[in-house]
């Protein structure tokens, strides 16, 4: 694994009585929204049991003076040592917990009992890994392709019980639970992106599945403009699809974003719009 030359820890977290969980978060100039996320942390009934460690790697607008004067593990990179892949398996290093949980420094957790009802998930099932439901985020905003596209990936279930995923996962570190005995098997590659599916493929291979918590709710969007939309999936392209796909394929992918974004919204411009965006970035 990748040895980080500027990592420093800036603060320590006050010993906590018993560590059920630990919280992994990676941010870079996340400070309009890291408050609402803290918050809702504080506000988990397990708070007191959570080892929260934040690795920042370059943030320039208040982030790192936000969380100094927090109750958590703080440590730092420089931003030319960031890399998706690296840095998740970093995280865990950085941690304590048997099971870890993922967070994008922009997302706010729903319910207050999440962790504390995904321990009793794991004292009924066993150690797992798996993500939790993402929703629209309208404090930080959310555009019409974060909409349709959260309500595609993250369906709502009547049930009470997490999904079984052996296929057709959305598993995102956005929101995401990695088991510490899954990830010493199979550890994140060294990817500049997709490093959450590619791992969650390798997981459901060797231990069978994961689970999709669709009764927790994440809200995570990003309210992007189509250029940003097409910079981000493109970086996925770019790891997923190292030489791009063919023209006939790009149509089908153009004609399914459209379909799909038209029909839940009846945006004809906007969705065109997105549509485009999406699907030309898997030109290389």
């Amino acid at each position: 694994m990748q040895q980080f030359q500027t990592l420093r820890k800036i603060r320590s977290q006050d010993n906590t009585s018993e560590i059920k969980f630990s919280i992994a978060t990676r941010v870079k100039n996340e400070f309009k929204w890291i408050k609402l996320f803290f918050d809702s942390l504080k506000a988990q009934t397990y708070y007191r049991y959570l080892d929260v460690v934040f690795l920042d790697s370059g943030s320039t607008d208040g982030t790192l003076e936000f969380l100094e004067k927090e109750n958590c593990n703080l440590y730092s990179i420089a931003s030319s040592e960031f890399s998706f892949g690296e840095t998740c398996n970093l995280m865990m290093e950085l941690t304590k917990g048997d099971h870890v949980l993922f967070f994008s420094g922009h997302v706010e957790l729903e319910s207050q009992y999440l962790v504390e009802e995904v321990q009793k998930f794991i004292d009924k099932i066993g150690t797992l890994s798996g993500y939790f439901r993402q929703i629209p985020n309208e404090q930080v905003g959310c555009s019409i392709y974060d909409k349709v596209f959260l309500k595609y990936n993250f369906p709502a279930s009547n049930s009470t019980e997490p999904e079984m995923k052996v296929d057709n996962h959305r598993f995102s570190n956005a929101a995401s639970i990695v088991s510490r005995s899954h990830w010493e098997t199979i550890k994140f590659k060294p990817v500049i992106a997709s490093e959450d599916a590619f791992w969650a493929d390798e997981t459901v291979e060797k231990f069978g599945r994961i689970y999709y918590f669709h009764m927790f709710n994440v809200k995570h969007s990003h309210n992007e403009t189509f250029d940003e939309v097409k910079k981000r999936v493109g970086i996925n392209v770019l790891a997923r699809y190292p030489s791009g796909v063919g023209f006939l394929q790009r149509k089908f992918i153009f004609t399914k974003v459209f379909s799909a974004l038209f029909i839940n919204t009846f945006e004809l411009v906007n969705s065109y719009k997105f549509a485009v965006a999406h699907s030309s970035a898997y030109k290389i």
